[in-house]
């Protein structure tokens, strides 16, 4: 019975091998020399992504359409001719008229400064989305890069439980061990198999998202991670609150309000009365010297209980967004601060898994499986350093990961790179 047992164990452990073989080519590895950057992923994220370009394009319409403001109304040509005179000994009479509207003064200067901040506006907003954008892909490929590692890490487990079960297997069959060592380490080795399944399907997923980000064709290979940026040092909490105050999401918020300014001020002259000058020939009129005429209209601005009522509403719409804007500001700087927070504590994190957490349960790891080897040391003890170790490198690379996401929320609200790629970058693989 258990040796039917353990030829169903294998059988399950081959076909999770063989599965796992068929999906590890669509995880795209590339060689060591053409890796993906952080960097090299932004550029290509912001050339290519479709999203990124129609905002571009409605941010172009917007200039366009504010161009078009501020100007005279094109002038009106109105013709006119008595039916009853045509052919008559009289001759045709025909009327004339051309005229031009003008607003009061003003208003043209206020609605192109609307149209102009409003224009601003949107530019900002794009602007803001492309830092959006480029945080969203930052965060894909710090989860491409711990995939990777944790495919990495779980190739060591994989490893690591193979050695366990030829020796548990071994002892049972010397009689120097359990047989419920050797199942237990069976099924401990196929979870392991499991996993890698499992990470890369979640590989494959990214891989997914990170095309879709750069308009490429979803099941295109992705390039393996360049290696994880070296923690760099984050300038004083001053200097990057004073970079909040060009934030793109800000100044949209700013324009926004001098809309509402020069439309409080169009509101304001709604008070005063337009005007249309015009220039007409009345050939109707004799004798000639009638016939030329020039007048000057206005509207009259009786309503003004109306009007009132509209610069009230323009005032109360410019106080909302002028609180809006402040609480934009207050906002950006809460999530500044929370994120600068966070990186400190990530600093310690990192520090402590790296120069010690891992490297104990490393050798803890390997002590426990020579001293089973040996026969000094209990199979508990030994499937218990190798969870240790599997936990430590994968909470390691997973602060890692984390770290650097933190990172790139911090530099897309400062507006600038704060990292560099350099030779003291976070390798790209774990060490066995």
């Amino acid at each position: 019975m258990f040796t039917l047992f353990l030829d169903f164990i294998r059988s399950a452990q081959r076909l999770t091998v063989l599965f796992a073989a068929c999906l590890v080519t669509t995880l795209g590895m590339a060689s060591e020399g053409d890796r993906l950057s952080p960097q090299r992923l932004l550029e290509q994220v912001a050339a290519e992504n479709l999203a990124l370009a129609s905002a571009y394009e409605h941010s172009a319409g917007t200039a366009e359409m504010a161009a078009t403001q501020g100007r005279l109304a094109d002038p009106r040509l109105m013709f006119g001719i008595a039916p009853e005179t045509a052919g008559s000994s009289l001759g045709s009479r025909e009327n004339i008229k051309i005229s031009q509207a003008l607003p009061w003064f003003g208003k043209l200067a206020a609605s192109r400064k609307n149209a102009d901040s409003t224009a601003s506006a949107t530019a900002n907003a794009v602007a803001a989305f492309q830092r959006e954008l480029a945080l969203e892909a930052s965060h894909n490929w710090a989860e491409w890069w711990y995939v990777n590692q944790a495919l990495s890490i779980n190739e060591t487990i994989v490893s690591s439980f193979e050695l366990l079960t030829r020796s548990a297997n071994s002892r049972y069959q010397n009689g120097q061990g359990k047989q419920q060592d050797a199942l237990q380490s069976e099924m401990r080795l196929l979870h392991a198999q499991h996993q890698r399944v499992t990470l890369q399907q979640q590989g494959q997923r990214l891989a997914i998202q990170l095309n879709q980000l750069r308009n490429r064709p979803l099941e295109n290979p992705v390039l393996a991670p360049a290696a994880m940026p070296a923690m760099p040092a984050i300038p004083k909490d001053e200097e990057l609150l004073t970079s909040l105050e060009q934030h793109p999401a800000y100044l949209a918020a700013l324009d926004l309000v001098i809309a509402a300014e020069a439309r409080l001020s169009l509101a304001k002259r709604e008070r005063y009365p337009d005007f249309v000058a015009e220039v007409a020939h009345v050939g109707t009129l004799d004798p000639e010297e009638k016939r030329w005429q020039v007048g000057l209209g206005l509207n009259l601005p009786f309503d003004q209980g109306k009007r009132r009522h509209g610069v009230a509403a323009a005032m109360a719409n410019k106080q909302k967004l002028a609180l809006d804007a402040q609480a934009k500001l207050l906002a950006l700087k809460e999530q500044l601060a929370s994120q600068l927070s966070r990186y400190q504590e990530h600093l310690h994190i990192e520090a402590l898994y790296t120069e010690q957490l891992l490297p104990l349960a490393k050798q803890s790891q390997q002590a426990a499986q020579q001293d089973y080897a040996n026969g000094i040391s209990d199979f508990d003890t030994v499937t218990a350093a190798i969870t240790d170790y599997q936990k430590a490198a994968m909470q390691l690379r997973r602060h890692q990961a984390d770290r650097f996401m933190i990172l790139a929320e911090i530099e897309q609200l400062a507006g600038r790179q704060l990292h560099e790629f350099n030779s003291h970058a976070t390798a790209t693989t774990t060490q066995h």
